[in-house]
């Protein structure tokens, strides 16, 4: 009996691996091939689509390469292989296929982009114009399009042409009017037009305002730089007013060089423009295609680098962007913003010491500026290095000059590395002051309130402030359990009981909460359920100093057996309405 289930379960496995195979070649091969595919490319094939759809398109990209290179004639293949090699900036190897597959009628993204922008890089305008000239071919959406041909004039030499392009598609194109004056502006400043850049520019403007907009950072560094560049210092302050507190970060719009010099830089800018669009819309993988044709027609631009980054740590993969942010060119503050930005991936990808390390050398590089030193603060809490997190929050502070009214989080994040130090009255007095600039913060709220709780200080005050802190944030199981802690530690334990089972609700998993809920229950006399939710709580990895004491309840009850009435943990029989 059991040799013949060994023999079924064999073949079913053959059975299986057969349809899979054929599944898999015939998912390749549009339409499916009679042939049998050629040895190794099941393998291959499979690993790379695994890898693509787990977000590794670096892995997928050399799988289906070595897949497409057993089975050539596979156009359906040689399309996902293009797409997986732009997302990766082999925009050469994507380029050649995807003109392979433009001679055999294929189209759409990424190929008629490639094909654009091969051209733009090797000065063939006429080539771009001869593609955007057959929009059912060619792929491409009707604004790319636009852009291309525009740039494709003005690399011509046709500056009026191009212009007069986005000029009239700004007026046939629904909310796309701030963008194509901006990039007219451009194209009239990069070939020499500065009247014209000038009214280009105030009509993107006036788009802008018209449609109720805020000034994207990108309109407001061009105009009021170009203003800069053409001895105008009030109006380009003009503009830079209009943006106002909409700006997160000054450097965004702070004065730089001209930023397209040409038209193949003109069009690398259009591309970069749609990757910063798509990556605010979530779009990462589409996001990266655009940023690496940016960066391929003109590699030396820090902020396509820089976004590239950016995609790739929200795409979760922290050392391919910490290795994009080490190669953004050290223009401006990008010299010490974008090691920074590649410390923070070190950190995401594990590597917490040469984090620390990255963090402190960008410190160096940049000795006034207090970010840098904020990061490693952030790194070294999270670390659970709290005495050289706070030492890194104060050379912050120390860095800003002193703290202000703005600077509410970093006196919360300082009040935790204090309290975790163990320097409580310091931290006491930086958790009210966190909380009077930030008003009625939840987080303040509670940490405050449970650590008072936890040392059994201002317990009524305390109780009212985690309270609050539920209100505001009522799925909130971490707060939730401050609640609970502080009516156990009032003695209300029937009261406890119910809210902690709130919080096990919202938070399953916390070995803390678990732990307060076990204490509860033997407080009530649940035995068995407390000993339950204290093994719980070892089993979901508690801090180390959490260990013995949880495993003392088990053996000895919350109190430690003070009174022999009170059963050991082990032993302990529920009553009432546990069933007895």
């Amino acid at each position: 009996m059991a040799l013949a289930a060994r023999k079924f379960s064999h073949t079913l496995r053959q059975t299986l691996l057969t349809g899979l195979t054929a599944a898999a070649f015939a998912l390749a091969t549009a339409p499916a091939s009679a042939v049998e595919p050629p040895e190794g490319f099941v393998g291959a094939y499979l690993a790379g689509r695994v890898a693509e759809q787990r977000g590794e398109t670096n892995i997928a990209a050399g799988q289906l390469s070595r897949a497409l290179a057993l089975a050539p004639d596979t156009p359906r293949l040689r399309r996902r292989v293009v797409g997986l090699l732009a997302v990766e900036g082999e925009i050469d190897r994507a380029a050649k296929d995807a003109e392979a597959l433009s001679e055999m009628g294929e189209n759409g993204f990424p190929i008629g982009m490639l094909r654009v922008a091969k051209r733009f890089m090797t000065g063939d305008y006429d080539g771009v114009r001869e593609i955007v000239a057959d929009p059912r071919a060619n792929g491409l959406s009707p604004v790319i399009a636009t852009l291309a041909d525009a740039w494709a004039l003005a690399g011509a030499g046709d500056i009026d042409g191009g212009a007069r392009k986005l000029t009239d598609a700004a007026r046939d194109m629904q909310g796309l009017k701030v963008l194509l004056m901006l990039h007219a502006g451009m194209l009239a400043e990069q070939g020499g037009r500065a009247d014209l850049a000038r009214w280009m520019y105030e009509e993107a403007i006036a788009a802008a305002e018209a449609e109720e907009r805020p000034l994207s950072p990108r309109l407001v560094q061009v105009a009021a730089g170009f203003h800069d560049r053409n001895d105008a210092p009030e109006a380009a302050a003009a503009i830079r007013a209009k943006a106002g507190e909409g700006v997160e970060d000054p450097d965004d719009t702070a004065a730089v060089g001209q930023i397209v010099k040409s038209a193949t830089e003109g069009f690398g800018e259009a591309l970069f423009n749609f990757a910063g669009g798509l990556y605010q819309d979530r779009q990462y993988r589409s996001a990266l295609v655009y940023a690496r044709l940016a960066e391929a027609l003109r590699p030396a631009d820090p902020a396509t680098r820089q976004t590239i980054g950016q995609i790739l740590e929200a795409s979760g993969r922290s050392e391919a962007a910490a290795a994009a942010y080490r190669a953004v060119p050290k223009a401006g503050s990008y010299a010490w913003r974008a090691p920074l930005r590649a410390a923070d991936s070190m950190a995401d990808a594990g590597d917490v010491d040469g984090a620390a390390q990255a963090m402190r050398e960008v410190m160096a590089i940049a000795p006034e500026e207090s970010e840098p030193a904020i990061s490693l603060g952030h790194l070294l809490r999270s670390a659970n290095k709290f005495e050289e997190a706070a030492a890194a929050y104060d050379e912050a502070i120390k860095r800003k000059g002193g703290l202000g009214p703005s600077d509410g989080w970093l006196r919360y994040a300082r009040a935790i590395a204090l309290e975790r130090s163990g320097r409580w009255p310091e931290a006491e007095k930086e958790f009210l002051a966190a909380l009077e600039t930030l008003g009625n913060e939840p987080l303040i709220l509670n940490y405050l309130g449970y650590s008072w709780i936890d040392r059994g200080e201002n317990l009524d005050k305390a109780r009212d402030m985690v309270a609050r802190a539920v209100a505001l944030r009522p799925e909130d199981g971490f707060i939730t359990d401050s609640l609970g802690w502080a009516e156990y530690r009032a003695g209300d334990f029937e009261a406890a009981v119910a809210t902690l089972e709130r919080a096990i609700a919202l938070q399953p998993v916390d070995p803390v909460i678990n732990e307060h809920l076990g204490d509860a229950y033997w407080q009530v006399g649940r035995y068995r359920e407390a000993r339950f939710q204290w093994r719980r709580a070892l089993s979901f990895d508690p801090d180390a100093e959490l260990i013995p004491v949880i495993e003392g309840k088990l053996r000895c009850g919350v109190d430690g057996c003070p009174a022999a009435s009170a059963p050991k943990a082990d032993d302990a029989k529920q009553s009432g309405s546990d069933g007895g």
